[in-house]
């Protein structure tokens, strides 16, 4: 699961900026709504990822939210479901990276969302 930045002049290459393992509940924010998710690139806003940030606070705020702001989904390849000790990493991990996404990243950039599984 990576979050990636579409290639710029002076670069050689997509650039991923961010990357999950089995964080279901993140690919579920991503994708909700999305009709196929299937190894596909998801264009995502600088908005989505504040959103995403702003979940990801009050989740750590109130852990008793957690399954209504940012719910787990279950499926192949998608890992453990619990509201446990390593939801709650991914989700420090996800609100920290993000943090530093948002300051790097400029008005003009086109960001991705894929997962290949």
């Amino acid at each position: 699961m990576y979050l990636s930045r579409k290639a710029r002049a002076n670069e050689m290459e997509d650039v991923d900026l961010m990357y999950w393992r089995k964080a279901n509940h993140i690919h579920r924010y991503f994708t909700e709504g999305v009709e196929e998710d299937n190894c596909t690139q998801i264009k995502v806003t600088e908005q989505d990822l504040v959103v995403l940030v702003d979940k990801c606070m009050d989740v750590l705020d109130r852990r008793d939210s957690a399954k209504e702001l940012l719910p787990t989904q279950s499926g192949f390849f998608f890992g453990n479901v619990e509201y446990n000790d390593y939801y709650f990493s991914d989700i420090r991990d996800t609100l920290e990276g993000l943090s530093n996404v948002l300051k790097v990243i400029e008005p003009n950039d086109e960001l991705y969302y894929y997962a290949w599984y």
